[in-house]
């Protein structure tokens, strides 16, 4: 996992999942929308790790995961019953896919 975290702050700039001297970590909103904005080349980081044979499913849960970020931190009306089936596939859609990923309980 160090493995990983490297590679991401070395090509994105992005601290993920690491320590805060005052408490936390860094996984914050903040890392999450930049991570999952469209000038990030975060994917790419990822994807070079998991291999091609995750492609397809890893961007579909990136590209799900950003539009349930957007959809949540908008102040317009949402269609909720749209926005809980968007969550509720996206979750199944992870495990499905990455069986060896711990879903972060803020996550699910």
């Amino acid at each position: 996992m160090n493995f990983v975290r490297t590679l991401v702050q070395e090509e994105t700039g992005l601290k993920i999942d690491q320590p805060e001297p005052r408490g936390g970590t860094t996984s914050t909103g903040s890392v999450a929308r930049r991570a999952f904005s469209n000038d990030s080349n975060f994917i790419e980081c990822i994807m070079s790790v998991v291999g091609i044979e995750h492609k397809d499913p890893l961007l579909k849960v990136h590209t799900q995961l950003s539009a349930i970020l957007r959809i949540f931190n908008s102040d317009r009306k949402i269609k909720t019953g749209e926005f809980g089936n968007l969550c509720r596939n996206t979750y199944p859609l992870i495990l499905d896919s990455f069986s060896w990923v711990n879903i972060s309980p803020t996550l699910h």
